[in-house]
């Protein structure tokens, strides 16, 4: 092989790659070099300025999530607090529900007694009426009674098992119905 077909063979492989800087990279004239040096340059001041908007970027979002976290957190301690409050509220009706319970059942208990008593006064005038002399002598066989030392717990009851051979009942006609 001769040394000029190596030239050529040299030329045209320049000539493919300054063709190829030229379409890829859009330089033009002799100095590549610099060109390719101010394109680097240009290059890496375009990547630093990308890097600190991204950098800016980021902060700016992470200081807004922060934000959003302070929210979060603020939100959930009032939600807890509410929902605190609303079970103590519900605890002071269910107090409040068992208190008209008993109140409804108290006047329900009022209105029976109410009823009995009515019931009761209504009987009274029924009854015998006991004349001085019976309870002149009832009054009279209790205090003997307590003379010879029986236990009459104070009621007729006593008197009238220890006592009934000194008292008659009236007949069981006379009785109330």
């Amino acid at each position: 092989m001769s040394m000029e077909m190596v030239r050529s063979d040299v030329q045209n492989e320049v000539r493919k790659i300054e063709n190829e800087l030229v379409s890829v990279y859009g330089f033009h004239g002799p100095s590549y070099v610099d060109e390719l040096r101010n394109r680097i340059a240009s290059e890496e001041k375009d990547m630093e300025i990308l890097r600190n908007d991204l950098t800016a970027g980021r902060q700016k979002e992470q200081n807004r999530m922060d934000a959003a976290h302070l929210e979060f957190t603020k939100l959930s301690c009032e939600a807890d607090s509410v929902s605190s409050a609303i079970e103590q509220s519900n605890r002071q009706i269910n107090v409040e529900e068992k208190k008209l319970q008993y109140a409804v059942s108290s006047q329900t208990e009022l209105a029976e007694l109410a009823s009995a008593i009515a019931n009761i006064e209504s009987l009274l005038p029924k009854l015998p009426k006991a004349d001085e002399q019976k309870t002149e002598s009832l009054h009279s066989m209790r205090q003997v009674c307590k003379k010879r030392h029986v236990p009459c717990r104070g009621t007729n009851i006593g008197l009238i098992v220890r006592c009934s051979t000194q008292f008659s009942w009236p007949n069981k006609a006379q009785w109330p119905k």
